[in-house]
């Protein structure tokens, strides 16, 4: 039971420093939870690709996708609008032989053809599949490439996906994300926007895995930097965080913050596009 407690404290703790800036729903927590243990029976103890960490990560990623895509938050959506324009398939790796050609029994049980219809406003395999993928390459990108057809990625996917559809009928909205771009002031200058836009593309499920991980190692290799310069740790994050949220780009679409937040908000009745077009080069430190 302490165990569980522990790893609901620490899956709740990365609700809400990834999608944050809302109120936590528990049931997603719970599910969180459980799309952790089913996962974990897949994966071998000491795997060099899924750690427990990785695992826990995918398990969020998840739940939070669920969420997303119930309550209309335009996260996952606006991925998949732009990789649709620029490539014409909703999502990578979206093609009718990308799935098991025919019923198939391997390692891990009995698994069906899945149909490569897409829905685009309901939950689908391709997108969990895809999702599974991705935070397994921005957990183990040090060291390698996954292969996107990987076997335990697709039965991963099965299985989560399994757990999100039994979930999808009575999942809760949440209607507190589109409150934050409602709220944005309607001569919002650019400095208060660029705090916004970064911790709306570090803090959502999708894109702040990856920028959020980039930003750490990013301070941690400069802080030398702040000792030599003889400022504290708390101003030289601070200062770090400014000059690294203009800099990044988004290893998906390498969108930088201003493109990921516009690309979200187009998805809720607050849209102004005017308010991000923001040239990062405005900013001379």
């Amino acid at each position: 039971m302490n165990q569980e407690i522990k790893l609901k404290y620490r899956i709740g703790e990365n609700i809400g420093r990834r999608i944050a800036f809302h109120r936590r729903i528990h049931i997603y927590i719970r599910l969180a939870s459980a799309v952790y243990k089913e996962i974990r029976l897949l994966i071998d103890d000491g795997s060099p690709v899924w750690s427990k960490e990785c695992l826990k990560d995918i398990a969020i990623v998840s739940a939070s996708y669920l969420e997303d895509v119930v309550s209309g938050l335009g996260i996952f959506k606006s991925f998949r609008k732009k990789h649709k324009e620029l490539y014409n398939t909703h999502i990578p790796f979206c093609t009718r032989d990308s799935f098991f050609p025919e019923d198939f029994e391997g390692e891990y049980g009995e698994v069906s053809t899945q149909d490569c219809d897409y829905e685009e406003d309901n939950i689908n395999f391709q997108d969990v599949r895809f999702l599974i993928w991705y935070i397994t390459c921005v957990n183990y990108a040090v060291s390698g490439v996954v292969f996107p057809q990987n076997l335990k990625i697709l039965f991963m996917a099965y299985k989560v996906f399994d757990l999100l559809s039994k979930e999808y009928d009575n999942a809760p909205s949440n209607t507190e994300y589109a409150k934050l771009f409602a709220g944005i002031p309607e001569h919002a200058d650019p400095i208060w926007m660029r705090s916004f836009c970064f911790n709306i593309a570090s803090r959502n499920y999708l894109y702040g895995p990856d920028i959020l991980k980039r930003f750490e190692k990013y301070t941690e290799n400069d802080k030398k930097n702040a000792e030599s310069f003889n400022m504290s740790q708390h101003m030289y994050h601070y200062l770090g965080e400014k000059v690294f949220s203009l800099k990044v780009r988004s290893r998906l679409l390498v969108l930088n913050i201003f493109e990921i937040t516009d690309s979200i908000a187009c998805h809720h009745s607050s849209y102004n596009s005017e308010l991000f077009k923001i040239d990062p080069d405005y900013f001379v430190f």
